[in-house]
């Protein structure tokens, strides 16, 4: 006989009508036909070996061996055996807490376990997840609440920015209100002037109009006469020509009187003093609340020593050394250049504290420490507190560094094509400066790139420092110097000397250039020509 048939109506078994039930005796029979099977004294006869079973059809099990063979080949069973994969779980392991199949029996054979589907399981799962149900069901209640509490809470806020914003609009109203009212009264008071002084002038106006008005009349009685004489004898034309002499001939000049009005209009007081500017001063003076925190974040010199560390003895000396030789350093870049040690920016072999260049690797150098003075000194009055600057050719990173300091407050991006250098800037400004990477109000980020191309995403920069010479400016850095910001670059050929040079953009696009002191960089060129294979 086929186990996978039922031995009563021979029809296969299945997950559906024809699920396989095993009976006490061990004898399967499918569902149907156990449910269509007539109970004697309450009880199923087994149709094989007349066996009794006393179970509700509710709680007879499944024979869960024949029902697991009824799985398609290669089908994943619905509750894999965690040691067994492959086969069913068809008991669960109390002591344990798991599932297994057939072939696990003998490990847990010591253990708790019931069949899978035994009543005591299924309760207790559904009692837990009846539970766990509860609890996100009460979970989702108390989120829609605080939700509803939240919408409540921003209902009102906006209700109090309205109300807020109507009150910030009535104050400005006012002033507006005012403003009106005294520029109706200024513009009076100049009316009054002017119409006095006016009125004069009209009237030699009309005075000129009625002599006009005369003579039109006189130039057209002597045309309409001179036309007529010419039809009359002798003696009545000697008569006409008599009446037409009674005609004024005399010239009415009002020269005087212009001329006085010329000396009216030029002493005329028209003047109605108003002291704009402090009207102005005290409307530019309103500053909001996050002005007013931005001025308390900005950059002061007597800050540097708190916001950064001790000085090194030995940079401060060097700051002091570059004062003697005469090289004029504001109390801003000595704080800059004392707190930003040189060491930190130099391979160790070099000695950071002469006032020469010195090599970096790469075929390139860090400047010498006067021509970092001087720069920060030359830049000094252009850098404000919000801006963003490019430092293209950043090299170890330590001018980078001190005009992020300079800045105080804003973006700072340094650029160089060898990406070995970037890398070692970016180690240099963690190791001195660390505060810098975890900072809200300065950012500085280095970028590996060919500063000939500048950094058109991160643009328009206000301030553009280059640290090589070039014979022009690349017109990728114009094109990202933004209106009324300064490029500062040693421009002049890369075989001999060059000069600083400062080109400003102005607000409608034109270039404004100045040159300065002589100086002699390294040319600004891609990693091919400054790094060669032999290098």
């Amino acid at each position: 006989m086929d186990l996978l048939t039922c031995p009563i109506c021979m029809h296969e078994f299945n997950s559906d009508n024809y699920i396989p039930l095993i009976l006490h005796c061990g004898h399967t029979f499918c569902k149907k036909c156990i449910e269509n099977t007539e109970r004697r004294m309450g009880a199923l006869q087994c149709s094989l070996c007349r066996g009794l079973d006393f179970r509700d059809i509710s709680v007879i099990k499944k024979n869960l061996i024949v029902f697991q063979n009824l799985n398609p080949s290669g089908k994943v069973p619905l509750v894999p055996c965690p040691i067994h994969s492959s086969n069913e779980c068809t008991f669960f392991c109390s002591t344990e807490n798991i599932p297994f199949c057939s072939k696990c029996v003998t490990t847990h054979k010591t253990h708790e376990f019931y069949d899978i589907d035994d009543q005591q399981i299924t309760q207790g799962t559904d009692i837990k997840i009846d539970d766990k149900l509860t609890c996100v069901q009460e979970a989702l209640k108390i989120a829609n609440d605080e939700r509803s509490k939240a919408i409540t809470i921003m209902e009102r806020f906006d209700g109090k920015k309205e109300q807020k914003l109507s009150e910030l609009n009535k104050k400005f109203d006012e002033i507006i209100e005012q403003i009106n009212i005294k520029r109706k009264n200024f513009v009076q008071c100049l009316n009054g002037k002017y119409n006095s002084t006016a009125r004069k002038i009209q009237k030699v106006i009309e005075s000129c109009e009625d002599i006009i008005t005369k003579k039109k009349i006189d130039a057209k009685t002597l045309l309409n006469g001179k036309k007529e004489i010419s039809f009359l004898a002798s003696s009545a034309r000697y008569k006409a020509f008599q009446q037409l002499e009674t005609i004024d001939l005399s010239s009415t000049s009002l020269s005087k009187d212009i001329n006085k009005l010329e000396e009216v209009i030029e002493t005329a007081d028209l003047e109605v003093p108003i002291n704009s500017s402090s009207i102005l001063e005290s409307i530019l003076n309103l500053k909001t609340p996050d002005m007013q925190l931005e001025e308390a974040f900005q950059f002061k010199p007597k800050d540097v020593s708190l916001i950064i560390h001790e000085n090194n003895p030995h940079q401060v000396e060097l700051v002091n050394q570059l004062i003697e030789e005469g090289i004029e350093i504001s109390s801003k870049v000595k704080a800059i250049l004392e707190n930003t040690d040189r060491k930190f920016f130099m391979p160790q072999e070099c000695r950071p504290y002469e006032d020469r260049p010195q090599r970096i690797g790469f075929n390139t150098t860090i400047s010498a420490p006067h021509m970092h003075a001087y720069t920060l000194g030359w830049l000094e009055k252009f850098i404000k507190p919000g801006m963003t600057i490019l430092d293209v050719g950043c090299g170890s990173g330590y001018l980078t560094v001190c005009l992020a300091k300079m800045l105080g407050k804003g973006r700072v991006f340094g650029i160089d094509h060898i990406e070995e250098l970037i890398n070692q800037a970016m180690e240099n400004i963690y190791k001195s400066h660390p505060e810098f990477m975890d900072n809200s109000e300065i950012q500085i980020q280095m970028i590996h790139r060919d500063g000939r191309l500048g950094l058109a995403e991160y643009g328009p920069f206000n301030i553009i420092h280059i640290g090589a010479s070039t014979p022009e400016v690349p017109s990728a850095l114009i094109d990202q110097l933004a209106p009324g910001g300064i490029l500062m670059a040693p421009i002049g050929p890369i075989t001999s000397n060059q000069r600083i040079t400062f080109i400003e953009k102005t607000l409608n696009g034109s270039l404004n250039s100045s040159s300065g002191l002589g100086v002699c960089y390294a040319p600004l060129t891609d990693r091919e020509k400054q790094c060669p294979a032999s290098y």
